[in-house]
C-alpha cells in the first residue's frame, strides 16, 4: 500500500482496472471529499472512514496509482534551528515530516504573483470556524482565498495558529541575554533568510501557521504551552492551492516546552 497524496491508499503501484474499481480524477475527488467532510453529520463519518478504513479503498487516480515515494520533486531536509524556502505550484503536494519527534515547523506560503498576499491564521479561522484547520480545512489568505489544505494527517494534529513567531524580542523576554550568551536562532529570522534566499524581501513577518505545535487552549481561555505529542516519523500533507513560495523553520525554541527543551531537524517533501 502507498499513498497517492490526496488522502487514500491505492492497492499497488500499477493497479488494472478491474469491474467495479472507481475510477475518479484528483481534482474531483478531493472536491467530492471536501464537500461531504463539511456536513455536519457526514463530515465526521468520512474523517473516521479515511483514518480508520483507507487500507479497504482501492481508488485508481485517472486510472493510475500515484507512488508519492516515486513522484517526489524536492526533499528538503532542516537542521534543527535550520530553514527551508521554496517554490511550490497550485495542485502539487508538500509532506511535512517530524524526523525525531516533538519538534514544531512555522510555515508560511506566499503568492507567487504578489507576497502581499499570505497565509493568514486571523483570516483562516473566521473562514473555517476553528482555532486551527483539521482534516480537510483549508488555510486562507488575508485576500481570504485558498491557499493549501490538509489533505493528509499522520500526527496527533496539533497545528497553533495563535502565536507568533519566535524572535529576539521573544528570547530576550524569556531571559536570553545576547551580550552574554550570543546571537540565539529564531523562526523570525528564519523567515527572512528563506525568502531572501528566494531572491525576495518582505517589511514585516506574517504570524505562521505552527505546525505539530502543542499550545493548549484552557475553557477559560488562557494558554499553557505544552511539549507536542508527534514521534518520531509522524507527518502532514498540504495540498498547494495557489502558486506560492514556502518557507518552513524548524522552531529553534529551547527555553520552554514549545520543542520538548530540545529542538530537532524536519523534512519537507514536494510532490
Amino acid at each position: 500500500m502507498f499513498s497517492n497524496g490526496v488522502g487514500c491508499e491505492v492497492a499497488r503501484a500499477d493497479p488494472i482496472e478491474k469491474p467495479g474499481t472507481l475510477i475518479v480524477t484528483a481534482a474531483s475527488l478531493h472536491l467530492a471529499l471536501l464537500d461531504m467532510m463539511r456536513m455536519p453529520k457526514l463530515g465526521n463519518l468520512v474523517r473516521e472512514g479515511l483514518q480508520a478504513n483507507r487500507h479497504d479503498l482501492m481508488i485508481c487516480i485517472e486510472g493510475k496509482g500515484v507512488n508519492m515515494s516515486k513522484d517526489t520533486i524536492s526533499t528538503f531536509d532542516v537542521d534543527a534551528r535550520g530553514f527551508a524556502a521554496f517554490s511550490a505550484d497550485a495542485g502539487q503536494a508538500v509532506r511535512f515530516t517530524d524526523l525525531e519527534g516533538a519538534q514544531p515547523i512555522d510555515f508560511w506560503a506566499f503568492n507567487r504573483a504578489d507576497i502581499y498576499e499570505y497565509l493568514s491564521c486571523e483570516h483562516t479561522k473566521p473562514a473555517i470556524e476553528k482555532v486551527y484547520p483539521r482534516l480537510g480545512d483549508s488555510a486562507y489568505t488575508n485576500h481570504r482565498r485558498a491557499v493549501v489544505t490538509l489533505i493528509e494527517d499522520n500526527s496527533p494534529g496539533q497545528h497553533d495558529m495563535q502565536f507568533a513567531a519566535c524572535d529576539v524580542y521573544r528570547y530576550r523576554q524569556l531571559g536570553w541575554d545576547e551580550a552574554k550568551d550570543g546571537y540565539h536562532a529564531n523562526c523570525q529570522d528564519n523567515l527572512h533568510r528563506g525568502l531572501a534566499s528566494l531572491g525576495l524581501e518582505l517589511p514585516f513577518t506574517p504570524q505562521p501557521w505552527n505546525l505539530f505545535t502543542n499550545f493548549f487552549l484552557h475553557p477559560d481561555g488562557s494558554f499553557e504551552i505544552r511539549t507536542p505529542a508527534t514521534k518520531a516519523g509522524d507527518n502532514m500533507t498540504l495540498r498547494i492551492e495557489m502558486d506560492s513560495y514556502i518557507v518552513i523553520s524548524a522552531c529553534p525554541q529551547d527555553m520552554n516546552d514549545t520543542c520538548g527543551g530540545n529542538p530537532t531537524g524536519v523534512r519537507a517533501e514536494l510532490f
